[in-house]
């Protein structure tokens, strides 16, 4: 902080002097420093929260969706411990998008069975957005945004990395993932590679009661539950005065079995054991998704305007694989199903801050899909489409304590199905076929919009208002689906008479923060105008084995809900978490609930930092119990689900450690209870199949580095 001083000194070496040297104190000019804090500014007037990686790697759950639980409003549709779909606010599928780098991932969302295609280990920060979010990211995230944010880049001039590891005892889970990353001359980048693996899972469970029949679970572990991931991503970037630039590039894979009591109709020898608890049999999933991303922002006019470009080429692969049966074809190998679905995207987004009040953004968006088929069962046709949207939003600063959002977007969907004509199946007519799905073109337009205010009310309240009307295309399964969908234990059946979903919505939240105390309220409605869901009827499939029909239909409906969030700090070493949420649903045609619906819950969590004189060290103890509520508002002919209550404990423990790091351990007990419960949004609670037992995880990360 001082200039430096240049002189001699002259002394007799027999001699003391005192000398007093006084340093002039040294300016340093500094290049213009931009701070951005676009995100939550983008989402000021909805709810919205954030993990970490730390956050997700202390509940590591299996999967993404299942870490991110602990959010109120957020929960997963599970088909055993490997596959999970986000739920927002008891809406899923096509109506929750899941962003990565700006991207909005495409890997057949309709399928509850198709599980989240990004490797858990991957994101450092997710972020979650509830509430409608069509304006900006169009149809698909009609209920909301799970957004997972670019990797921060490393400081300049370093090299640094972690090693990951995570070992589960209910399933003999084994886990790792290695990271390393890098930045020298404003260019930056890193690689990741993770890998899994995990057997049977267990249920405290011998046996299970399907359709009044007791079928047994051999030695408590779920026949053909076991699986194994692969992922790799890499990245390089550049920064400039401009702006920065990322390209990115990640590849995933699953291969996982499914209980083979979830295909046709549950017999005792299809579910009993091989006594092999890790191999992989038939049937099962084989997935893999392939994506590159070219991110870049760019800064002009003393960096009050940004452009921002991405651009994005991805591929979905999804093969079930199956003993050939009945109602498949002639064919006779064990591809069932496959799917290849190919998605480019291009975004631009211009925001532009005119004064310190006043901020413009302008942005448009196009995909274009094109979907393959094959294998010897048909559930969707092949197809080809286009989403195009524009929109614009303003940002306003009516006061110091209040800011006003507002905004309208606009934009098309195409579809193009083709004709589905199969050969030698059950259902085929006298000349051996059967034309399961006709060949069609939609065209929609669709239109959204929305108000937002935050206010300050003063120093410890702030009350966001969020009005919204959002719009939802039909997916492909909705409008042409017509058959056995195994991992889902069910007939589907689409209608390609139903048209586009429509929705008014307001959102009103107040977030309160003084001394040690915060808590945050939300509560939301909405009004559906053809509202789409997969409805249990009272007949059966036409098709052998095929168990119940499900249809697809359209009603107006409406959806409420409140969610509470409360973070106290008791001592400086106790901390109180409570979380809850529920949604309540009324179809407006039948006036029952919709099916599908989550249950209330609560969750409460006390942390306890231990008092270490060592500074070095931090160790935390921690102990959770939640309750969810009997789920018995549900559909004709949809089961009802009992009320649970689980425990669970964990410890975290922190050590700083010299030119490493700080190196994580923590441990987890997940139902420590080893509660039988069902999950009334598990595929298995179909088949009255409980959820895992007490399950143990071990896990820990040993950073390192090079450089400042």
């Amino acid at each position: 902080g001082f200039e430096t001083m240049d002189t001699v000194l002259s002394f007799n070496a027999l001699q003391s002097k005192k000398l007093n040297i006084e340093l002039h104190t040294a300016s340093a000019h500094l290049h213009q420093m931009v701070v951005e804090e676009q995100r939550h500014q983008d989402h000021e007037s909805l709810a919205h929260d954030e993990l970490s990686q730390i956050d997700l790697k202390e509940n590591h759950q299996g999967t993404l969706i299942k870490s991110l639980e602990v959010i109120p409003g957020v929960q997963s549709i599970n088909v055993g411990v490997g596959i999970s779909k986000p739920v927002l606010r008891g809406l899923s599928m096509n109506r929750v998008a899941v962003n990565q780098n700006g991207v909005r991932q495409e890997g057949q969302q309709w399928g509850s069975d198709h599980g989240l295609e990004i490797d858990p280990f991957n994101p450092e920060k997710v972020e979650v957005i509830k509430g409608p979010s069509t304006l900006r990211f169009g149809s698909g995230s009609s209920a909301g945004i799970i957004n997972i944010l670019p990797a921060e880049i490393a400081p300049k001039d370093t090299l640094l990395g972690d090693v990951s590891a995570i070992y589960k005892t209910n399933n003999q889970h084994l886990g790792g993932s290695a990271r390393l990353k890098w930045n020298k001359n404003n260019w930056f980048g890193y690689a990741q590679l993770s890998a899994q693996e995990f057997g049977d899972y267990e249920v405290p469970a011998d046996s299970f009661v399907y359709n009044t029949y007791l079928l047994p679970i051999e030695n408590r572990r779920l026949k053909n539950t076991s699986g194994s991931e692969r992922s790799f991503a890499a990245e390089l970037g550049k920064t400039a005065k401009w702006g920065t630039s990322r390209l990115t590039y990640t590849t995933y894979g699953i291969n996982t079995g499914l209980f083979p009591g979830a295909m046709g109709i549950p017999r005792s020898y299809t579910v009993a054991h091989d006594s092999n608890f890790r191999d992989i049999d038939l049937p099962r999933q084989l997935v893999q998704h392939h994506k590159a991303t070219s991110l870049s922002d760019f800064m002009f006019k003393n960096n009050k305007t940004q452009l921002q470009l991405i651009l994005s080429a991805q591929q979905n692969l999804r093969y079930e694989f199956a003993e050939p049966h009945a109602h498949g074809s002639i064919l006779t190998d064990s591809l069932a199903l496959a799917l290849d679905l190919i998605t480019t995207s291009a975004q631009v987004s211009v925001k532009h801050y005119q004064n310190d009040k006043t901020r413009h953004e302008f942005g448009t968006q196009a995909y274009y899909q094109l979907n393959e088929i094959d294998g010897f069962e048909f559930l969707i046709p092949a197809y080809n489409s286009l989403e195009w949207g524009g929109y614009y939003v303003l940002d306003y600063l009516i006061n110091p304590k209040t800011k006003l959002s507002a905004g309208a977007r606009v934009g098309l969907y195409q579809l193009n199905a083709v004709e589905a004509k199969l050969f030698g199946t059950a259902d085929a007519n006298s000349d051996g076929s059967v034309i399961r799905s006709a060949g069609f073109t939609q065209t929609l337009y669709n239109w959204s919009a929305a108000l937002g205010i935050k206010r300050n009310l003063n120093k410890w309240n702030t009350l966001r208002v969020n009005a919204n009307k959002s719009f939802r295309n039909p997916s492909v399964a909705e409008l042409a689906s017509n058959g056995i969908h195994h991992g889902t234990f069910r007939h589907e059946q689409g209608n390609p008479s139903i048209g586009q979903e429509h929705g008014l919505h307001a959102d009103i939240g107040l977030e309160r923060s003084k001394n040690n105390l915060s808590i945050d309220l939300a509560g939301f409605y909405s009004w559906y105008m053809g509202f789409i869901y997969l409805q249990p009827t009272a007949q059966f499939s036409n098709l052998p084995e095929g168990g119940q029909l499900f249809s697809y239909t359209q009603n107006d409906a409406i959806f409420a809900g409140a969610e509470v969030k409360v973070d106290w700090k008791l001592t400086e070493q106790l901390r109180y978490r409570f979380t809850g949420d529920m949604v309540w649903n009324q179809n407006l045609s039948s006036g029952l609930g919709l099916p599908f619906t989550p249950p209330a819950r609560v969750q409460n969590q006390l942390r306890y930092r231990m008092p270490l004189n060592n500074k070095r060290i931090k160790w935390t103890l921690t102990a959770g119990y939640t309750y969810v509520f009997a789920q018995n508002r549900t559909d004709r002919n949809e089961l009802k689900t009992p009320e649970y209550h689980l425990v669970n404990a964990g410890s975290q423990f922190a050590v700083q450690v010299n030119r490493i790091g700080e190196v994580r351990f923590n441990v987890q007990v997940q139902n420590a209870l080893n509660t039988a419960y069902f999950n009334h949004l598990s595929r298995y609670r179909y088949l009255n199949i409980p959820e895992q037992g007490r399950n143990i995880v071990f896990g820990f990360t040993v950073p390192f580095g090079l450089g400042a």
